[in-house]
């Protein structure tokens, strides 16, 4: 029974072992796949499909850069700081006839106004 346990636990530890190494992946051959899953795709979707410097740096070292070029990465960031607007709000405002001076804003001035 001991014989036993001892071989289901090699057998368990030699397919952990296993399943931890890194598949071997040619960049080649995945930039073709992500090439023709995407040929049907709009013309503005293309630029999408290139990779700049900086993921093509991570894609090569799957996500875990040394630490020289994680910094070079960090440079490339703070130098192209992108703009992503998060929001935008209109907030629908009626006024009466009567009520002349309003100042059209994004805030509400109540100063400025006249009742004719």
């Amino acid at each position: 029974m001991k014989r036993f346990f001892v071989t289901v636990a090699a057998c368990c530890f030699a397919v952990s072992a296993q399943a931890q190494e890194k598949p071997k992946v040619d960049p080649a051959k995945v930039d073709a796949e992500i090439a023709t899953a995407f040929s049907a795709a709009p013309a503005d979707w293309k630029p999408r499909l290139d990779q700049d410097e900086t993921m093509k740096q991570c894609s090569l070292y799957r996500n875990a850069p040394p630490k020289n070029v994680a910094e070079d990465i960090q440079k490339r960031a703070w130098e192209i700081v992108p703009y992503i607007p998060t929001a935008q709000f209109i907030i629908p405002t009626a006024y009466r006839t009567t009520l002349s001076g309003i100042i059209r804003s994004p805030v509400t001035f109540l100063w400025n106004v006249e009742k004719k």
